[in-house]
């Protein structure tokens, strides 16, 4: 398998960020809970998800292309709706199914994030 971080990669700013901002968040759990709270509601997760498709979108088609994959997972919650289009994209363009699964990595209650209605299979 090949893992790549679309995230760091495609995403646009203040996304891009998030995984370098895990190591901070996850020392000062007061933060991680706002952020967590804010960003956990459908209107928030309406806009974030039509911005990420606007601004990364295309390079998450243009990766996932670029290893012909047999299956795409998604194993963090702010990358899993691009990739749902960028597979449907594909899909559309070459015939070829490439189906999109979802790993849930929380412990606590699942982020809205990580649902999407594209998702073929949900890991829990």
């Amino acid at each position: 398998y090949t893992l790549l971080d679309i995230l760091s990669d495609h995403a646009p700013v203040p996304y891009n960020y998030s995984v370098s901002s895990y190591q901070h968040l996850s020392s000062n759990p007061s933060q991680w809970k706002v952020v967590y709270n804010v960003s956990n509601t459908w209107p928030i997760k309406g806009m974030a998800s039509l911005h990420l498709k606007i601004w990364s979108e295309a390079g998450v088609r243009q990766s996932i292309q670029a290893y012909n994959p047999d299956v795409v997972v998604s194993v963090h919650p702010l990358m899993t709706n691009v990739p749902v289009i960028s597979c449907a994209k594909i899909s559309a363009e070459t015939n070829k199914h490439i189906p999109i699964f979802t790993v849930v990595t929380d412990l606590g209650n699942g982020h809205a994030y990580w649902f999407d209605a594209g998702v073929e299979r949900m890991f829990v």
